[in-house]
């Protein structure tokens, strides 16, 4: 673009010859890019269609784990108290659908069913964090301080 621009600019004001020959060596670079971009295109089509497709995902829905009550409390108190802080700045974003999972998290921790108690209050806690992603700003997201000020002493 900058070769274009300069072969014009010569073309009206200065030798003719000069401006046309930065004019052709400005199209035959554009065109290279071009029929460069092109080859790519096409090399990548062929990999695509000889590369085998990408392995299937396997999820597993369940799996045992060691959960013991200390982690199930401190997740159920983590849980609560991030309930509390969200209630009181939107009392709105607290979802409905957090309250049975919380619950249910409560009811099956006094059982002491451990893992279930973790899955629920997992989910619960998914249900918060969908709620309070789908208001936040991108404003929030962390953006690192790359310069640093020196303090003057």
């Amino acid at each position: 673009m900058l070769l274009t621009a300069a072969a014009l600019g010569l073309t009206t004001a200065g030798p003719r010859p000069l401006g046309l020959l930065l004019f052709l060596f400005a199209s035959l670079t554009i065109g290279t890019g071009l029929v460069g971009l092109l080859l790519h295109a096409k090399a990548e089509r062929l990999r695509r269609e000889t590369e085998s497709p990408a392995a299937e995902l396997h999820l597993y829905r369940r799996a045992d784990c060691d959960v013991d009550r200390v982690v199930v409390e401190k997740l159920a108190k983590g849980i609560g108290d991030l309930r509390q802080k969200i209630a009181d700045s939107f009392p709105k974003l607290v979802p409905e659908s957090f309250v049975p999972h919380f619950d249910r998290g409560q009811t099956l921790l006094r059982e002491n069913d451990f893992p279930a108690a973790f899955r629920e209050f997992c989910r619960a806690m998914h249900e918060l964090a969908r709620s309070y992603n789908s208001v936040r700003t991108k404003s929030e997201m962390f953006q690192p301080v790359w310069e640093k000020k020196r303090k003057k002493l």
